[in-house]
């Protein structure tokens, strides 16, 4: 299984029987981080949500967000990454 590079928005997924292509909207602004456009998809899910009336996506629950975040935290801590607010 391979995610390729950049890991925090890969276009593309391999595992041993297929690959995945995820392509990034096209966009002429320039941004800090590569592939920062796809986080328009996110984007569109809030203002679908919010026009609907939702107060969470049922592509993303609060608890599954807060499981992400967990494991962000887990895995700063496993490579030493540390910010003034850990402490």
């Amino acid at each position: 299984n391979q995610i390729h590079s950049p890991f925090w928005c890969p276009t593309t997924i391999e595992t041993p029987t297929k690959k995945s292509e995820f392509p990034v909207p096209p966009c002429s602004t320039p941004f800090n981080h590569v592939n920062s456009s796809a986080l328009s998809y996110e984007a569109q899910e809030v203002r679908r949500c919010l026009r609907q009336g939702l107060i969470e996506s049922p592509e993303m629950s609060h608890a599954e967000s807060l499981v992400l975040a967990e494991l962000e935290d887990k895995l700063r801590a496993a490579v030493g990454t540390r910010y003034p607010q850990d402490d």
